[in-house]
């Protein structure tokens, strides 16, 4: 008799097996690390903005602090996203 593995849908609709019950989602943790990454891009080009005008000529401090909370937030979302999967 051979034993097949329930196979069923998590978190994202990532594919996880009875063989690995605790095993984070890859595509979760890949995508966290790539807008964990991505924010700090964007906080960085937005602070350099606001401190030198260099990227954009500090067209708007307003955005420019917007942008900067903006990456912020994310980077702490994809943070605590990858926290979770590790989990």
């Amino acid at each position: 008799m051979v034993k097949v593995a329930r196979v069923w849908y998590g978190i994202a609709g990532s594919l996880e097996t009875a063989a690995f019950p605790g095993a984070p989602p890859r595509a979760s943790t890949v995508l966290s690390l790539a807008g964990l990454i991505l924010s700090g891009v964007v906080v960085v080009l937005f602070v350099a903005d606001l401190a030198a005008a260099f990227p954009f000529q500090r067209v708007s401090v307003a955005a420019d602090i917007g942008f900067i909370l903006a990456g912020l937030l994310v980077g702490y979302l994809s943070w605590s996203i990858n926290a979770r999967a590790k989990a």
